[in-house]
């Protein structure tokens, strides 16, 4: 096998935090059986992807591979990006050098360059105070790695000054593009930060700016990468950090695109955005009336566009984490409207009252979803089992409302929580679809936290798939997997396990199945306290592993 090393290294200290928008990770992907010969022992594989990034139309395998400091340590001295190909399994190397010391980091892949290629983009946390993570970007085309764009440019930004001004402002210079910003500093007392006056001595009590303020502009903080509506491509976009006097005093975030221009990466637009935070648009949004959600959801949504637009997309993130749960409270509080509206808000009522009530209750929910009121809001009347209706997020009305804003990580966790809400698969207690669509959503959730350990909705994802493997495994109090009487195990149960077991080789939930059915096995197909136990080991290592902690 012919093995292609390119050593670059890359010369300075860059401080950059990319947010993870993964093309295609497999973090349980087969790899190439001569990996295990060619990779030393000792390295660790942190990131894997599978992509086209040699251009060949064929996908290939991609690693990210640490040189640890030591057999029980975490850091690793520097790190390579590995490409097998995947048409001839040759084994091309990057090797990043010295600055890609750090802890186990990320990649993701996008299409930069304008070649036929994808490239591969990576990030390398350091482990420092200031949440240091070094970023490179490469392309193997036709096999030959090689930086796209400089690093350090990268990571320095455009040449800004920024200078105090009187009256608690700052005046930010683009110089090249001739551009000006004027930032607002929050003064003594503020709600930021009520008991530090960082501008005692330099500013006097009626704002007149005494002495020089301090003001530094750090490297990039963070990278992503986002689409170039109608070219097919990607640019680059970095955030750094504005503070002034102490580094936890941040009055800005300056926004850069870069694009290529056929030779390089070059600067397209600079911005500077003053700083609001998620958790003040929280606070905002709660404050508003909810009995019209139609109008709270749509100036809700309003907001966090006008807001967080041009926001790192870690921050983003975090602004739709918030409204998420806005959205979900203004649907719980239609519930409890609906119930009142069939009138099932009173004391519990019986005979023909109470069936008079959750009579009604389908009938109420029909109009309502097909209301412009709820489908403004976004949201939908379902059954919530025994009789009751309750009220959730339509389907897709995230992904449709926010768009490119919405990160891959909150796209794909509404478009999948939005469909257990709506299309559930347990009623009252009793699996309700066909195991094999209970096995799908099990594999869809085990997928998501693999390709998203990080995300802000890792937590839900992890409860919803060991909900769903639970099942899966063992079924539910009102659907067990085995007759009540005799405690065999129903044929119908091991069927599944097994097509499970071989649609999802490889993965951990798979490898849970196959010990639930040897559990069975060793049971006569008979459910004992001892098999109950052994299926619940399979779970617990399936679900710590899906969760990245084995």
């Amino acid at each position: 096998m012919r093995i292609l090393d390119t050593r670059l290294r890359a010369s300075a200290a860059i401080t950059v935090a990319i947010a993870i928008a993964f093309a295609a990770v497999a973090a349980f992907m087969p790899l190439p059986a001569s990996a295990a010969q060619t990779l030393p022992a000792a390295d660790r594989i942190h990131a894997r992807a599978q992509a086209d990034v040699t251009g060949d139309g064929v996908d290939d395998s991609i690693l990210l591979v640490g040189h640890p400091y030591g057999d029980e340590s975490l850091f690793c001295t520097s790190h390579d990006v590995v490409v097998y190909d995947g048409v001839t399994q040759d084994r091309i190397t990057m090797v990043l050098g010295g600055t890609s010391g750090g802890y186990p980091g990320t990649i993701f892949v996008g299409r930069i360059d304008n070649d036929n290629a994808l490239d591969v983009v990576v990030a390398i946390p350091t482990g420092g105070s200031g949440g240091i993570t070094n970023p490179f970007v490469v392309s193997f085309a036709g096999g030959k790695p090689r930086f796209v764009g400089d690093p350090q440019a990268l990571a320095r930004g455009a040449k800004l000054e920024a200078n105090g001004l009187d009256h608690f402002r700052v005046r930010i210079t683009d110089t090249e593009r001739g551009k000006h910003f004027i930032l607002g500093l929050p003064g003594p007392g503020s709600a930021q930060d009520p008991e530090v006056d960082y501008y005692d001595g330099i500013y006097s009590k009626s704002g007149k700016l005494v002495r020089p303020l301090d003001i530094d502009i750090d490297d990039a903080g963070a990278i992503e990468a986002a689409p170039i509506p109608g070219m097919g491509l990607d640019e680059l976009v970095t955030y750094q950090k504005v503070w002034a006097v102490a580094h936890v005093n941040t009055i800005a975030t300056v926004r850069t695109v870069w694009r290529w221009t056929g030779r390089q990466m070059a600067i397209a637009a600079v911005d500077v955005i003053p700083p609001f935070t998620p958790e003040a648009y929280a606070e905002y949004i709660r404050s508003f009336d909810k009995s019209r959600p139609a109008a709270a959801v749509e100036k809700a949504i309003a907001e966090y566009k006008a807001r967080f637009e041009l926001a790192p997309l870690s921050i983003r993130e975090m602004a739709f984490r918030e409204f998420r749960q806005f959205h979900l409270a203004i649907a719980a509080a239609e519930g409890m409207s609906l119930e009142a509206r069939a009138g099932l808000a009173d004391p519990p009522k019986t005979g023909e009252a109470a069936q008079a009530a959750y009579e009604r209750l389908p009938r109420l929910a029909s109009q309502l979803n097909a209301s412009s009121e709820y489908k403004r809001a976004g949201l939908n009347a379902v059954y919530d089992g025994e009789g009751t209706w309750t009220v959730v997020p339509r389907p897709g009305f995230s992904v449709e409302k926010f768009g490119r804003l919405l990160p891959s990580a909150s796209a794909d966790f509404v478009s999948l929580d939005d469909r257990e809400r709506n299309e559930r698969w347990q009623y009252d207690a009793a699996i309700v679809v066909p195991l094999s669509e209970l096995g799908s959503r099990v594999a869809a959730w085990e997928a998501y936290l693999t390709k998203y350990p990080d995300s802000m909705f890792a937590d839900e994802a992890g409860t919803q798939f060991k909900r769903a493997l639970s099942a899966l495994l063992m079924g539910t109090n009102n659907t067990p997997h085995y007759d009540y009487t005799t405690k065999r195990v129903r044929p119908d149960a091991i069927e599944a396990l097994k097509a499970y077991a071989k649609d999802y080789s490889g993965t951990p939930s798979a490898e849970a199945a196959l010990d639930t059915l040897e559990a069975f096995e060793k049971g006569g197909n008979v459910i004992t306290n001892a098999v109950r136990r052994e299926i619940n080991q399979a779970l617990d290592r399936a679900t710590k592993a899906g969760e990245g902690e084995i």
